[in-house]
């Protein structure tokens, strides 16, 4: 479970930084329209959907892994232990 918190905040933090840069460049835009868009409401939208895909992305860690005493890894020997190695 705290690969898969560990994997969610850093993609979340990741995701929240680009929607603040696309932000601020539409509020420095000179078209009026990209100015209009930049708002709350669209931000909220924004973020729930950014929360909820993530959450659902992200679900591959904790069902990849296996909890020991030591630390969490992937099983020895499994296809995601494979995919991990390569990350």
């Amino acid at each position: 479970m705290h690969i898969y918190i560990y994997e969610w905040i850093i993609l979340l933090s990741r995701y929240f930084l680009c929607l603040i840069s696309v932000d601020r460049w539409m509020i420095t835009s000179p078209n009026a329209w990209l100015r209009q868009q930049s708002s709350p409401r669209v931000a909220r939208w924004l973020i729930i959907i950014g929360i909820g895909f993530f959450t659902i992305y992200s679900v591959h860690a904790s069902i990849g892994f296996q909890t020991n005493p030591v630390a969490c890894s992937p099983p020895f020997g499994s296809t995601y232990e494979f995919f991990f190695s390569i990350e």
